[in-house]
């Protein structure tokens, strides 16, 4: 299976979330892998939804079971997954913030009982994370973002460098500009220049693309289900690029 591969390709960082589905498959396959917990990472997500955000014992319930689910005493990383749910983004409600807050910090009390190692958010803006910092005493450890070419996002990611939040990019290397919504004119761009940066070094663009996000400072999260793409992905440590060729792709 993809898991599987990743594993044997040495991928010790798991991203997951309740959302997606697939906690019980994830956890499985890292019980069954043979690897001590403390060789690998898990960075996982609560939903934005009523059942889960209703009061500080649904988060925490929700947190037990999905540690159960995983078979580990803790997660590395756990991030509110959206700061609005779905449903208000729809009617283009703004974010709860009472809610938001309550759900954040049962997330740092969680932290303190080592149930979980840092707390942080997902997709949230600079407005948001502002907030957030603001009103809590603990300064999310990760912002994770669409990052990608054709939504580079570089406010958020400036933003977080600034405060010591580590901006880590989902979607990578696929050109969203949102969900389900790709820039193929941007995707047509970066490939031509990457893989043209790419000859001078034997990469792929992808590869010069995840080079790019690291030297820049960005965490991030490529997902791939063949295995020889798997090896590309984390094939990227070999090779620098040139301040003129990050200036290109920026």
């Amino acid at each position: 299976t993809p898991l599987y591969n990743a594993i044997e390709n040495g991928y010790t960082l798991f991203d997951c979330a309740k959302a997606y589905g697939n906690e019980t498959g994830m956890g499985n396959a890292l019980l069954k892998s043979g690897l001590k917990r403390s060789d690998y990472y898990i960075i996982n997500k609560i939903p934005n939804r009523p059942e889960f955000f209703a009061d500080p014992a649904a988060v925490r319930e929700c947190v037990e079971n999905s540690l159960k689910a995983f078979h580990t005493d803790y997660f590395d990383i756990y991030m509110i997954h959206q700061p609005i749910s779905r449903a208000d983004q729809q009617l283009g409600l703004p974010m709860k913030k009472d809610e938001i807050l309550m759900v954040y910090t049962t997330i740092v009390e969680l932290c303190k009982e080592g149930k979980i190692r840092a707390a942080a958010v997902s997709n949230f803006t600079v407005s948001q994370l502002q907030f957030l910092i603001e009103n809590t005493s603990v300064i999310p450890a990760v912002d994770q973002i669409r990052c990608n070419p054709a939504a580079r996002n570089r406010d958020i990611v400036e933003y977080c460098k600034a405060q010591g939040i580590l901006p880590m990019a989902h979607s990578p290397m696929n050109f969203s500009v949102a969900a389900g919504k790709k820039d193929a004119d941007a995707a047509e761009k970066y490939r031509i220049l990457a893989g043209t940066i790419g000859e001078k070094y034997g990469k792929t663009w992808g590869q010069v693309l995840l080079r790019y996000d690291f030297q820049s400072g960005i965490g991030t999260i490529p997902k791939s289900h063949k295995a020889v793409n798997q090896k590309l992905n984390i094939d990227i440590f070999d090779f620098s690029l040139t301040d003129e060729e990050m200036s290109v792709l920026y």
